[in-house]
């Protein structure tokens, strides 16, 4: 069964108040060198609903096509708070444009509910098991006008910005999984704790 650890960067959290911005993605290997994985990046970008050369910026068509058929190469899909937030972010958007709902039924790892149920830890967010665990990858901060300057502005150099923190965030979170793999009893589609 083929894993990918995958993340998604928006401006907003609501799909009808946002915009996807990109996302990034690893297949998981058990004890592969992560300095040896494939991160697979797709950002908002590269698609000509963005540049304005079809469509709209608020519906990048190409680009959720892309991340959904991608994704749907897969068996299981790991994302930390990919339950409450990932997950159905996508599936809103590929309902929007018939695309289906085949993520609803993927199999999914949650951290976070592995976090919730095995540790006991001040915060479940990916930072903070990061930081506990000493994670050699770690998050980045990001600052908000970055956000506003990729999306309102549609500045390259900023989306940059995010691309670099998705792609540091998948990286950390590639190990979180590595971490708490053996915790995880059970794979179903609703978070797979253990």
């Amino acid at each position: 069964m083929r894993t990918v650890v995958f993340d998604i960067e928006t401006f907003g959290l609501s799909v009808d108040l946002g915009i996807p911005l990109c996302m990034c993605a690893v297949e998981y290997q058990y004890g592969q060198n992560l300095k040896k994985a494939k991160i697979k990046t797709f950002r908002v970008d590269s698609y000509p609903e963005w540049r304005g050369e079809s469509g709209r910026r608020s519906q990048p068509v190409g680009f959720i096509r892309d991340v959904f058929n991608y994704l749907n190469e897969f068996d299981i899909l790991v994302a930390h708070n990919g339950l409450k937030f990932d997950r159905p972010y996508l599936n809103t958007l590929a309902m929007k444009h018939n695309l289906g709902v085949d993520l609803a039924r993927k199999k999914l790892i949650d951290p976070v509910w592995a976090s919730r149920k095995h540790f006991r830890l001040s915060s479940n967010g990916l930072f903070k098991i990061i930081d506990y665990f000493d994670v050699t990858d770690k998050k980045t901060p990001i600052h908000w006008s970055t956000w506003v300057r990729a999306t309102i502005d549609g500045d390259p150099k900023a989306l940059d910005e995010i691309v670099h923190h998705c792609e540091q965030d998948i990286k950390a979170l590639y190990q979180v999984y590595d971490l708490i793999r053996g915790l995880v009893l059970k794979v179903d589609n609703r978070g797979s704790i253990g």
